[in-house]
């Protein structure tokens, strides 16, 4: 009996090993994680990716780190994005399309992922789509939403809260609004134009060149501020000797549209280059085989998770969609996606590094971005290539759902949400 308990408890012990050992590529790094998402900031409004000194501090960051060149998400307003970027899912595979739907239990997130492996977790958000209401909560030790924060608000908390846990293992992700000039414009063109509504897109032709600027010039004073808050943080993380065993990803969710499309906003169905490419900035600890700096190759939001995972030596949860970004960084590759994936509520667009076919309900646009990078002359049907995968996508997202359970959740929306959701200029 006794030889009998002796190779039951060597069977389990076995049994424990093979399963932690099917988790990791290699010995796991002891990295913190710090994961930085500004609402609603086009990569070309920052000086890294060649605008004007608007922002020295993430220029820094830029510089000490890896810079893509080349980043985009992969769905054009706030709630759906930050899911796929947090999930590595896509929006038809996580379903959190809408303000009646709620991100479901069963879904693996980053920060689920990682407090699992004994991380301490913590978020600082700036309330309404990137909140508990939506479920944002899940997988974090604290998460502070409390409503109507900006950076500047909840630094100080942050602050405190970092100096509190600075010797554990420790994933923090930050989300704010400083940027998000959506409610905007009607204020600041004012003066000129006392009833321009922003959401009457009849309204738009009325604009100018000298009302664009304005408007170019209110979001670019918002960034510089907020800029500010990213060199003193960058300075803590130096001053409380982090930086070195940090990972620090700084990006976005979406862009802005500044009217190159007849349009000023995002979320409005129209996957341009304006909207859906974004900033993505990572620094990695000094010790991580870094032999390319500026990657031209096309990734997406998707890619955050899985490199995180990947650098601190983790294998992949079947769930995630995206793909690691550590053999471009490591040069081992120069291409990581032939074909990249931006859902909206009008449709979806289609990417490669030099094509893109945007697919509506009732029309198609079609651009050769290498001839034309501002997507001003759509060409002729390009043939079936896009639609057959675009075919595919939706069959793999099918599968997906089907397989791990991933299922819209309805909550009710109350009218204190529904309120700060109509703060921020969007409509619902």
């Amino acid at each position: 009996m006794k030889k009998v308990l002796i190779f039951f408890f060597l069977l389990i012990t076995v049994v424990i090993s093979i399963t932690v050992i099917a988790d990791v590529i290699q010995k796991p790094k002891e990295y913190n994680v710090i994961l930085i998402s500004e609402d609603t900031l086009r990569a070309d409004r920052l000086g890294a990716y060649g605008n004007s000194n608007v922002t020295p501090n993430i220029d820094r960051l830029a510089e000490k780190g890896v810079l893509f060149e080349n980043a985009f998400v992969n769905y054009d307003w706030t709630l759906p994005s930050h899911v796929s970027m947090l999930a590595s899912l896509y929006g038809s595979a996580h379903g959190v399309l809408s303000v009646d739907n709620f991100i479901n239990p069963n879904t693996m997130t980053i920060q689920k992922f990682l407090r699992g492996k004994g991380y301490y977790t913590f978020g600082y958000t700036g309330d309404v789509f990137v909140s508990r209401d939506f479920g944002y909560d899940q997988g974090f030790d604290f998460f502070d939403d409390e409503e109507g924060q900006s950076f500047s608000d909840f630094y100080p908390k942050l602050i405190k809260h970092l100096e509190e846990v600075k010797d554990r293992r420790f994933f923090l992700f930050i989300h704010s609004y400083d940027t998000h000039v959506y409610n905007q414009p009607s204020k600041i063109l004012n003066m000129s134009k006392p009833d321009f509504d922003l959401w009457e897109e009849e309204e738009f032709s009325i604009l100018n060149e000298s009302d664009v600027e304005i408007i170019k010039n209110a979001y670019d004073s918002e960034l510089h501020e907020y800029d500010q808050y990213i060199g003193r943080l960058y300075s803590k993380l130096e001053e409380l000797e982090l930086l070195d065993n940090t990972i620090l990803i700084f990006t976005s969710d979406h862009g802005e549209e500044f009217l190159e499309h007849g349009k000023i906003g995002h979320g409005l169905g129209d996957p341009y280059e304006e909207i859906i490419k974004v900033p993505m900035i990572i620094r990695f600890p000094e010790e991580v085989d870094v032999n390319v700096k500026r990657i031209t190759a096309q990734v997406q939001s998707l890619d955050i998770a899985p490199t995180i995972l990947h650098t601190l030596g983790y294998r992949l949860p079947k769930t995630f969609q995206g793909k690691s970004t550590y053999d471009l960084i490591a040069g081992k590759k120069d291409r990581l996606h032939e074909f990249l994936f931006t859902e909206t509520r009008g449709g979806i667009s289609i990417r490669t590094e030099t094509e893109k076919y945007i697919l509506r309900p009732d029309y198609f646009e079609y651009y050769n971005l290498s001839n034309d990078p501002l997507e001003k002359n759509s060409l002729l049907y390009p043939g079936k290539r896009f639609e057959d995968e675009y075919l595919k996508f939706l069959q793999r997202n099918d599968k997906l759902r089907e397989k791990i359970g991933i299922a819209e959740r309805e909550h009710d929306v109350s009218d204190e949400i529904r309120k700060r959701i109509l703060s921020l200029g969007y409509l619902i």
